[in-house]
């Protein structure tokens, strides 16, 4: 508003209103990803008695085409790993 009006009596100019919103963005950005670290993986909750008890969780990002083939690798070198499937292509932010 102070922008839009100078008659207020408090008038910024072009680098003020840059660096406050550069200084907004970067603590925004700063505040979020701090949040995001203190959030539990909800997709994992299925497999957290497993790992406590000590057992091996591997997730492998890969494209579609390949999946048979780094399931194949994967049982052929860890013949007792159970294989899960294939989620959903999800975009990641929708």
């Amino acid at each position: 508003m102070a922008i839009a009006f100078p008659p207020a009596g408090l008038v910024l100019g072009g680098g003020a209103v840059l660096a406050t919103a550069l200084t907004g963005a970067g603590v925004g950005a700063l505040m979020s990803g701090l949040y995001g670290m203190n959030v539990g993986n909800s997709r994992l909750k299925k497999f957290e008695d497993a790992i406590e008890r000590g057992e091996m969780l591997m997730l492998v990002d890969v494209p579609r085409r390949r999946v048979q083939e780094v399931s194949d690798k994967v049982q052929q070198h860890h013949p007792k790993a159970e294989i899960e499937g294939v989620e959903p292509t999800i975009p990641a932010f929708p």
